[in-house]
């Protein structure tokens, strides 16, 4: 990094690429790569499948979008399926943005960010596949989008990463990853029948279907080799990941004093050493087919039905969602999110804003229709109807 800098790794001097209009398959590692020089570019309107599809060359680089350091990167209206992963975010995804893509059939998930500290914007997404989110990072803000997969959150306390400016590539600091510092505002969570409730044990980079698990002489399972304290937990489609995070809402461990902290003892002691998990922030969300909320929405809009049917047709890349209950997205309370309501994130002390600065208001939907009324989703849906994407 600091490399990069001394020869001129600047906003001025690097990256501002489009990426637009392509049509990229069978690829055997990666379809679009970028390090370092990605920052403040465009990548839109690809569609992008079958990366890593015969699985013949695997690394560190395997998916349909592969970014380090994607400062004020927009990445939007792709679709990205049958694929090894979807989307993958690696180191300094700050102002970065996510939003009107497509995702289906892909084996390992539809989007990963590693190490990063944010800000870091995931909106009006369709995320379709069995697993939609492995997060060992922190500082994403998740607005308006269809969830109807499984998450993976995980901290990385042993990498030290660093984090920027606003809109700069110079660096403000360095530090690890103590998970957290996350917001989801009006999206759907639609479950995948799975009624048990319980965490299950996986490592940080299993696949859904599950392994089978060994089971020690002691009740511990391990998994590849690894123990019980190297590994993270599953939990059914929703935001039960992160029910062990602070609420946002609450008061946090840095506003208290030293004497305060000291009399917390073994509750503050990760304080101390920086290792505290950061608070996390849930509203106006929509779970549906028995998808989980988490202890931070505790009036949470919860619907034992689904009210959608989705086919996905690899072959062309269709998508359809049949809405059979709109009534259920109307009758969630919501509210406009904005660049005010997200807040800044911990580290680089940055708002949710776009790569000029300027305020995000999310008032429109998907297909950039303005969202007459504010409801959960990424489609603006007053009427049951079949959505074609």
């Amino acid at each position: 990094m600091l490399q990069a800098l001394r020869a001129g790794w600047h906003r001025d001097t690097i990256g501002s690429h489009i990426v637009r209009g392509n049509v990229i398959h069978d690829c055997e590692q990666a379809a679009i790569v970028g390090h370092m020089g990605c920052a403040f570019s465009s990548i839109y309107q690809n569609h992008i499948y079958n990366i890593h599809h015969k699985r013949l060359r695997h690394g560190a680089e395997v998916a349909g979008i592969k970014l380090h350091a994607a400062l004020d990167t927009q990445i939007s209206e792709n679709k990205i399926h049958s694929s090894y992963r979807g989307i993958w975010l690696d180191w300094q995804a700050q102002g970065t943005r996510i939003n009107q893509n497509t995702f289906f059939d892909n084996l390992s998930e539809d989007l990963f960010v590693e190490v990063c500290h944010g800000p870091y914007l995931v909106d009006n997404n369709l995320f379709l596949s069995p697993m939609n989110f492995r997060n060992m990072a922190q500082g994403g803000a998740f607005v308006h989008n269809l969830f109807a997969g499984r998450f993976i959150v995980q901290s990385e306390l042993s990498r030290i990463t660093p984090y920027h400016f606003p809109h700069e590539t110079a660096m403000a600091g360095f530090s690890s990853i103590s998970s957290g510092d996350d917001r989801y505002y009006n999206n759907i969570f639609l479950g995948d029948g799975e009624t048990k409730k319980e965490p299950v044990p996986v490592t940080f980079f299993e696949h859904l279907p599950l392994k089978p698990r060994e089971v020690l002489g002691d009740g511990k399972t391990v998994m590849d080799g690894v123990p019980d304290d190297s590994i993270c937990y599953l939990y059914p489609v929703g935001l039960g990941s992160y029910n062990k995070h602070p609420n946002a809402n609450d008061k946090q461990l840095w506003e208290y004093s030293k004497e305060e902290l000291i009399a917390l003892g073994d509750t503050a002691k990760d304080f101390f050493v920086g290792n505290v998990i950061l608070p996390v922030a849930a509203d106006g969300n929509l779970y549906l087919n028995d998808a989980l909320p988490s202890r931070h929405e505790a009036e949470a809009t919860v619907y034992e039905n689904s009210g959608f049917d989705i086919t996905t047709d690899s072959e062309t890349g269709v998508v359809k969602i049949t809405v059979k209950d709109a009534e259920c997205l109307s009758r969630t309370n919501v509210e406009l999110v904005s660049t005010d309501l997200l807040g800044k994130t911990y580290h680089a002390d940055m708002a949710y804003e776009k790569a000029d600065g300027l305020p995000y208001n999310f008032d429109t939907d998907f297909f950039g229709n303005k969202r007459a009324e504010i409801t959960p989703g990424p489609f603006e849906i007053v009427e049951d109807v079949v959505v074609e994407v």
